[in-house]
Parts: structure tokens; C-alpha cells; sequence
């Protein structure tokens, strides 16, 4: 764990949101099934349910 500004950083799930953004994105890239606002919200998504996790 990594301490920036106060703020804890689990590297173990940044590093999983990235692996996870980028296989996303590439999916998407191929497919384009998704516009942007879906993977906005995909990503919000995501996001919010590693933090409430933590």
C-alpha cells in the first residue's frame, strides 16, 4: 500500500482497474458495442465499487 497526500493507494487495485480498463477498451475497440458515455459510466461504475470494497 502506498500513501500519497494522506490518501491510501492500494496499488493491488489500481492495478486491477487498469488490467481491466484496458482489456475493456480493447474489447470496445474491436466491437465499438459501446459509445462513450457507456464506458464513462462502466468506469464510474467500476471505480465506486472498489473504493466501497476498500
Amino acid at each position: 500500500m502506498i500513501e500519497q497526500n494522506t490518501i491510501e493507494i492500494d496499488e493491488k487495485k489500481v492495478n486491477n482497474l487498469l488490467t481491466w480498463l484496458i482489456r475493456m477498451e480493447a474489447e470496445n475497440v474491436k466491437t465499438e458495442a459501446k459509445g462513450d458515455q457507456k464506458i464513462q459510466s462502466e468506469i464510474e461504475k467500476r471505480i465506486k465499487e472498489e473504493v466501497e470494497c476498500y
